[in-house]
């Protein structure tokens, strides 16, 4: 992977926000943050949102969803729930109000929903609608951009997964933001989630992943293993966080 830089260490909360805190700090004016789902991602937020920095910095950031599950987002199974209570009510117990652009409201959800079969390689189609409403607001996203994703164990990123509609050739356009499902079953819900195209688009992106469980999709990713959805992220620079027990089958 061309501009991937590697940072292996214990404390990926700490690096994390060192990193978040750095890219703004050279941002002289408004950027935006594309954020991230899974276990991890609500620890680092939580992290950033510690730094007495970041309360100063945020008043310039405008925050989107990088990937959400299609859920209401007034549950803790959305992104977008869990983005809210890790980071912006922190920032709001400091006095800070930031922008957040979610891609649906819970009565937007519930309206889609009642139009689910309940079979996902078909439901995800009905998604499309506010895939393309959100690639419009991403459109307008205040540049530069910093995009942080997750890695799963089957070497997912966002709600890329292998072998699904999102990577598919007949959908490597300009789109920014598309439905999405994974095929094999392994990760639930219809999702909605970035292209690789806008991924491209980033100044920044880091990765960041966790755990022994990880490790063989690290070793994938540095092996530039084209069967993981996360070895075609490109951007101009790739910033990957991890841990020793993600690194282990690497190094």
């Amino acid at each position: 992977m061309e501009n991937l830089h590697i940072c292996i260490t214990e404390d990926i909360p700490n690096e994390f926000s060192n990193q978040v805190l750095e890219f703004s700090r050279r941002s002289s004016a408004a950027w935006s943050f594309f954020t991230s789902g899974g276990s991890l991602a609500p620890k680092l937020y939580e992290s950033l949102a510690s730094h007495t920095s970041f309360t100063t910095q945020a008043k310039m950031i405008s925050f989107y969803l990088g990937d959400e599950r299609v859920v209401d987002p007034d549950t803790d199974a959305s992104n977008t729930f869990n983005l809210k209570r890790s980071l912006i009510a922190r920032l709001g117990e400091k006095g800070v109000t930031v922008p957040v652009f979610a891609p649906f409201t819970s009565t937007q959800f519930h309206a889609l929903a009642k139009t689910f079969s309940g079979k996902l390689s078909s439901d995800y189609r009905q998604c499309d609608t506010v895939a393309k409403e959100y690639a419009a607001k991403i459109k307008a996203a205040p540049r530069p951009w910093l995009v942080h994703l997750g890695m799963g164990p089957d070497g997912h990123t966002a709600s890329l997964f292998a072998r699904s509609p999102a990577i598919s050739p007949d959908r490597q356009t300009q789109e920014l933001y598309l439905a999405n499902y994974d095929p094999s079953g392994t990760n639930p819900y219809c999702r909605l989630t970035l292209s690789l195209q806008a991924i491209s688009r980033a100044e920044l992106v880091i990765i960041t992943t966790s755990g022994k469980d990880k490790a063989q999709a690290v070793k994938g990713l540095l092996e530039s293993d084209l069967s993981l959805p996360v070895s075609w992220v490109r951007a101009k620079r790739i910033n990957l966080i991890i841990d020793h027990e993600a690194a282990s089958s690497a190094v």
